[in-house]
């Protein structure tokens, strides 16, 4: 099992802080081919879309993750 700590943030934060967790723990496994899946609409959104997020507090961290997504053979979001 893994487990990681962050400092508060608001839900949204957070749940995408955990997807960037995941595609670099998923990395640093060497996987190469992966599914993330989340409840939170607006964190997900964006990869199926591929447009920039609503909420800017985590756009930044959006596209660093679909940079890091590009890393996999499959990546797929839901």
């Amino acid at each position: 099992a893994y487990n990681n700590y962050y400092s508060p943030f608001t839900p949204t934060q957070a749940e995408v802080a955990a997807i960037l967790w995941a595609l670099n723990l998923a990395i640093f496994e060497n996987w190469y081919n992966i599914i993330v899946e989340g409840d939170a609409k607006i964190c997900f959104e964006p990869f199926s879309k591929e447009e920039e997020p609503t909420n800017w507090p985590i756009s930044s961290v959006i596209r660093i993750a679909f940079d890091l997504s590009l890393s996999f053979v499959s990546c797929k979001f839901c």
